[in-house]
């Protein structure tokens, strides 16, 4: 979990740092701030879809609802991300 944390929070002052319910609430809602739309840019541009089941555990969001945060979101027009995520959730 470690490695989200570092993700997600790399090159930011410590004062910017995301917290644990920064870091989740994105996932719920559909409306985003600036800050909630840094996180789901850099969870899909920087995480694994190996990462996706440490995450759902850690912070219980689930699968259906990354899924329909990336979907809503506009980081899924970026040719890499929907390479490396686009067959992650065909196949869910």
């Amino acid at each position: 979990m470690h490695r989200i944390y570092h993700i997600l929070n790399r090159n930011i002052s410590n004062e910017a740092k995301f917290d644990f319910d920064e870091i989740r609430k994105p996932f719920f809602l559909s409306n985003h701030n600036s800050r909630d739309t840094f996180i789901i840019h850099r969870f899909f541009k920087e995480l694994d879809t190996d990462d996706i089941d440490s995450f759902c555990e850690e912070f219980s969001v689930s699968k259906e609802l990354i899924k329909k945060t990336y979907l809503g979101s506009a980081v899924n027009l970026l040719s890499g991300v929907r390479k490396k995520w686009e067959p992650y959730f065909k196949d869910e």
